[in-house]
């Protein structure tokens, strides 16, 4: 009886080509192949691995969180699409393929399909700050279904001819408006050397940048033209710069209901033309500065409703300007209440230095901006919200309230205290045209 009868496996064609020589492979290669085949996972299953991969058997799988076998395997293309290793189903992050592995002294690390790296908690029961951390995504994980696995902003602007309720740039609001410089702007593209995802330019409205033309040229000698990005509710006479330097198809071009932004971009932005949305149809933006902490007492439900963010989930990190300084965060929520509150002289300096590779950086590194910012935001509530053109009032809580006074005169505030406040809760707080046509 040969060792394949003995352990009860059946080769695949392929397999047994190599295995008696008819593939047509060195007799040293073959030698290896067949060693390899001899290779047996810990449940007596063939493993089969290339040569140039290191033979290992299926550990069990250690995390804090539910995983079962699915019944599948995973092959790889070195191999010819040969069985690597059983599938296992995560409850949290989903399919994982590879062993737990311990990465540093006491601490052990899963890797996760869609090449996610984060951290098991086992030893400190149940702790709702680290289970949530475990859950969100760092700016250099690839979010599933958003262009090109992911998308940071590099803030420019405050200033925005519109004025939209709810604005996470509070590109509503008074005050100064803020303008990054083209140095400034150098170094934030060349910190993201590398990077995967989409680099928008963002704002406000950049098309309002005195100095837009320049920044565009600087983003065009880093960044390739499929991962340059424009955040542009109006050209404002900048859209033939826009048309040489961005992806249309990667960039947020929503009129806000405006026919002359609308006939500006059709007319010096062609290519834009099937990208273009909001002529019709109105948007809705949950509040975002209605704190979590002003309305939620209990510390734990925050972190649960932390741990499923919709901007963290799908949505992007930024790069921004913080007291005259280039600052890192992992969303563009925090970013934007730290620009909004920096003139307060105690009021914390959590940035990271904008240096390159910053972005890969682990979800933990973040871990002081999601305590403070987090808990100052309003989007985990998801809360009804209004049409950004029509109101009929803008929503804040005590944490910001200093800070939000609308730029147009007359513009009703409502103080909120009470969850009850926020109406009917949306399904999904990034679908901001999509909620327009919820009453």
């Amino acid at each position: 009886m040969t060792w394949v009868e003995e352990l009860g496996v059946s080769l695949s064609v392929r397999e047994m080509d190599i295995y008696t020589g008819k593939a047509g492979l060195p007799e040293a290669k073959r030698l290896k192949y067949v060693e390899l085949f001899k290779t047996k996972n810990d449940q007596k299953k063939l493993l089969v691995v290339a040569p140039a991969h290191t033979p290992t058997t299926l550990p069990k799988i250690d995390c804090r969180y539910r995983l079962e076998k699915t019944g599948e395997q995973v092959g790889c293309a070195k191999c010819h699409n040969l069985p690597m290793m059983d599938v296992y189903e995560c409850s949290v992050h989903g399919k994982c393929v590879i062993e737990n592995r311990p990465r540093a002294k006491g601490v052990e690390w899963c890797r996760f399909c869609k090449d996610r790296i984060v951290p098991v908690i086992s030893d400190n029961g149940d702790d709702p700050a680290a289970a949530a951390l475990v859950k969100m995504v760092a700016p250099g994980d690839k979010r599933p279904g958003v262009w090109r696995g992911g998308v940071l902003q590099i803030w420019t602007t405050r200033a925005c001819d519109r004025s939209c309720y709810g604005c996470t740039q509070g590109s509503n609001l008074a005050g100064p408006l803020g303008f990054i410089t083209p140095n400034q702007f150098r170094a934030a593209v060349e910190s993201l050397d590398g990077y995967f995802g989409v680099v928008g330019m963002f704002g406000g409205n950049p098309a309002l940048h005195p100095q837009f033309d320049e920044l565009c040229s600087i983003l065009r000698g880093f960044v390739p033209w499929e991962q340059r990005g424009l955040w542009c509710n109006h050209p404002r006479g900048r859209g033939r710069t826009a048309a040489i330097t961005f992806n249309p198809s990667v960039s947020n071009l929503n009129v806000h209901e405006s026919q002359e932004a609308w006939d500006e971009f059709h007319r010096d932005w062609p290519e834009s033309r099937p990208f273009l949305k909001g002529l019709d149809s109105d948007s809705r933006h949950s509040p975002p500065f209605v704190a979590m902490r002003d309305v939620i007492e209990d510390e734990a439900e925050r972190w649960n409703l932390i741990g499923g963010c919709d901007v963290n989930q799908q949505w992007s990190a930024m790069i921004c300007v913080f007291r005259g300084q280039l600052r890192a965060y992992f969303c563009e929520l925090a970013a934007s209440q730290a620009m909004l509150h920096q003139d307060e002289p105690d009021y914390p300096d959590l940035g990271l230095p904008v240096v390159p590779g910053w972005w890969k950086r682990p979800m933990k590194d973040f871990e002081q901006q999601v305590r403070k910012h987090c808990h100052d935001c309003g989007i985990p509530l998801r809360g009804h919200g209004a049409l950004a053109n029509s109101g009929p009032a803008e929503q804040v809580s005590a944490t910001h309230q200093a800070i939000y006074r609308p730029k147009r005169p007359g513009r009703a505030v409502e103080v909120v205290t009470e969850l009850i406040q926020l109406g009917s809760p949306l399904k999904k707080a990034t679908n901001y045209i999509e909620n327009g046509a919820i009453t």
